[in-house]
């Protein structure tokens, strides 16, 4: 690719040998560069296809915001995609030098961010929210602000909805659907609940993509051989989920199928097990 016009160092607008125009992103990539000079690829951080309205937006980002806010937002999706070993949606471009801006500009008038469902999130996406806590840190280091609990939350959630490619509403609707599952769980199991143990971790690991399954209707719906023989060895669990079950069809109109029903409980029923 070609440069047609450098936006900033880190930024710049460039075309195939086809003539098809794309907005470049790279630390330095723009740095020094002439139109018409070939693009070092090893420099691409990412590549926004031409889309006009992917590119509005791209563009009046890049007027509007400063350039530091954008190599910040590359070093924290770096970051993440390197833990969670997987490449972000392009999307988290946007919304976290936006957000990043937006952090700035409130704290300059005092304002500290609530987010009620900061211990959830801390618990159910619990790499995500150790990446944001780095990210807070980071972005204390270089505005010289004390940032707290609730925006690592917040941080956190931006990269959550980048890695399963949903908005910040529905993410945050998930959170609240798992509260009140978690709710039913721990008031009719009995039992206190270890929350560090690893059965915890992958109870909460199999609702986020149970729900999001959900959400996404594309719950499994094979024939499951085992569904008789869980729900008569493991009776109490069994009863739970069919609690589970009654909230989601009074809330969404979700009908659980069998399988979905088994692999719930046998993984309330690990709990259970491990706990008493």
């Amino acid at each position: 690719m070609k440069l047609k016009k450098a936006l900033n160092s880190n930024s710049l607008i460039a075309a195939d040998e086809k003539g098809n125009e794309y907005i470049v992103l790279g630390r330095g990539i723009g740095f020094g560069k002439k139109k018409g000079d070939q693009i070092d690829e090893g420099s691409i951080e990412r590549v926004f296809a031409s889309d006009k309205n992917t590119n509005a937006k791209l563009l009046e980002l890049i007027r509007s915001i400063p350039e530091e806010y954008f190599i910040l937002a590359g070093e924290i999706i770096e970051c993440a995609e390197h833990r969670l070993n997987k490449k972000l949606n392009d999307s988290i471009y946007f919304t976290l030098t936006d957000h990043i801006c937006f952090i700035t500009k409130r704290l300059e008038k005092g304002i500290m961010p609530s987010n009620p469902l900061k211990w959830e999130i801390q618990r159910y996406y619990s790499l995500e929210y150790d990446i944001a806590r780095k990210a807070k840190e980071l972005l204390e280091d270089e505005f010289d602000y004390v940032l707290n609990d609730d925006e690592t939350a917040t941080l956190a959630m931006h990269i959550v909805n980048a890695e399963e490619d949903v908005d910040m509403h529905q993410n945050m609707e998930s959170i609240r659907l798992m509260k009140e599952i978690m709710k039913i769980i721990k008031l009719l199991a009995q039992v206190e609940i270890n929350e560090d143990s690893l059965n915890y971790q992958r109870l909460i690991t199999h609702l986020r993509f149970f729900v999001y399954r959900m959400n996404a209707k594309k719950q499994e719906s094979k024939n499951e051989p085992l569904y008789e023989i869980i729900k008569t060895n493991y009776a109490k669990a069994f009863s739970i989920t069919e609690r589970i079950c009654e909230l989601l069809k009074k809330k969404n109109g979700y009908i659980v199928t069998n399988q979905e029903q088994t692999y719930l409980t046998i993984h309330i029923q690990r709990v259970i097990e491990r706990e008493n």
